[in-house]
């Protein structure tokens, strides 16, 4: 009756079949008889009207694209029975629907289909707080513009495209300079890759209060306080994205973040270079306030000085780390690996982990810095300031590669010499 369950935890669905059925009707997939997720690993397409419906006790995940190739439609539902379960998109994931007007419901939600960015820009502004996905590949070169979205309270889902060659020259404006101006709502799933951020503060968002999860971006991204994917991360969460992008700031710069500020960086990493002038970090100039944390992260770009000024703090992962009393501000479960470089002068902070440690108290635990690859090889500067920062420690480029540091979590973190160069890398957001 339309309904595929399994016969066994492991069962395999022939996606050949799949799609002969969905050429003559709806057709649901659904787990059971002790299959809990629903993994699609072969590529399949269809031309009919009918809707394909994946329900999972947990997780859905895309490791290969499926098309849309009609006017069908589809559903997808995670936790239905179960708890902690999600959909997911790895690199050659996706869903593309041909024609906008197929209809899309995520975990209830129906979602308006846009293939276009003058599209969405014109969606978002009759309704910030609406739902939108993105339906193909976007290739965005031309005429620079200005902030995509100055303001969004909605859900953005990216289905596992890409967004390419996108130009945003911000000079002279007011609003955040991003593709996203300021966001209190949902972005996922969605790549921007070739951008070029003039003046700005972010690749995907100058300003987010709100959920960014399993982004990136690639490019170069340049302004006063800049990202390589987020300008300012005000009290939201940042989960399993990265960043490959060079960032270039005139003040505060970060690998994937200029400024964590009450927010939360979880399983995400960077590996662009970062130049800067004051707080400078290969992950996050500054993280600081009220339960900031940088979780289960790392950085590998190296960070550098563009002007030559005292009072500056350089970090491989974080320029300046701060908080008061109670705050409960942390760093744990994460490592960097890039250069670390500034000019001898007074008044320079520069340490192979943080620049400056001014949190009180300090709440660090299993972090680490490679002090072979950062420069950085006294031990006891894992901060710049204070000296023996407690926990942080330094390893050499061996130990780190060799297994993983103590503290890291195998059900997060996996170790290969094929994969990451050999350092640990996530298990969730693995490089790309």
């Amino acid at each position: 009756a339309g309904v595929c369950a399994p016969t066994a935890k492991n069962a395999v669905l022939n996606t050949t079949d799949l799609a002969n059925m969905l050429a003559t009707s709806d057709v649901k997939v659904v787990t059971g008889s002790g299959a809990v997720t629903i993994t699609v690993s072969g590529s399949f397409s269809w031309t009919s009207a009918h809707r394909l419906t994946l329900d999972a006790n947990l997780n859905v995940s895309f490791r290969s694209p499926v098309e849309v190739a009609g006017q069908g439609a589809v559903t997808i539902v995670t936790n239905d029975g179960g708890t902690g379960g999600d959909y997911f998109f790895t690199t050659k994931g996706r869903i593309t629907f041909w024609d906008t007007s197929s209809n899309l419901i995520m975990n209830g939600t129906t979602f308006m289909l846009v293939n276009d960015i003058r599209s969405l820009a014109n969606a978002v502004k009759t309704n910030t707080g609406g739902a939108f996905a993105i339906a193909a590949d976007i290739n965005a070169s031309g005429k620079p513009r200005g902030t995509v979205v100055p303001e969004f309270s909605g859900i953005f889902e990216g289905l596992g495209h890409t967004i390419r060659n996108l130009v945003i020259d911000h000079r002279g404006r007011k609003v955040f300079g991003a593709f996203f101006g300021t966001t209190s709502g949902t972005i996922r799933d969605i790549g921007l890759d070739n951008v070029s951020i003039v003046d700005g503060s972010g690749a995907l968002a100058g300003l987010n209060s709100g959920t960014i999860i399993a982004s990136h971006s690639s490019g170069t991204v340049g302004g006063q306080e800049v990202g390589g994917l987020v300008g300012k991360n005000y009290g939201g969460l940042i989960l399993r994205c990265y960043s490959s992008a060079a960032v270039n700031g005139e003040l505060w710069s970060g690998g994937l973040v200029a400024y964590n500020e009450y927010g939360e960086i979880v399983q995400s990493f960077a590996t662009g270079t970062v130049t800067g002038v004051d707080y400078v970090g290969g992950l996050a100039g500054i993280s600081s306030g009220i339960a900031s944390a940088i979780i289960q992260s790392y950085a590998t770009g190296s960070v550098s000085d563009s002007v030559e000024d005292d009072g500056e703090y350089f970090g491989g992962l974080v320029g300046l780390f701060e908080s008061f009393p109670g705050d409960g501000a942390e760093i744990r479960e994460s490592f960097s690996t890039g250069a670390v470089v500034a000019p001898p002068i007074a008044g320079i902070r520069i340490g192979g982990l943080i620049g400056v440690d001014s949190a009180s108290p300090s709440v660090i635990a299993s972090a680490y810095w490679d002090m072979d690859t950062s420069g950085i090889t006294d031990p006891s500067q894992g901060a710049g300031s204070p000296a023996n920062d407690p926990g942080i420690t330094g390893l050499t480029d061996a130990q780190l590669k060799a297994s993983l540091p103590a503290g890291f979590d195998p059900k997060v973190w996996g170790r290969s010499a094929s994969i990451n160069n050999g350092y640990p890398y996530l298990l969730a957001n693995p490089p790309q």
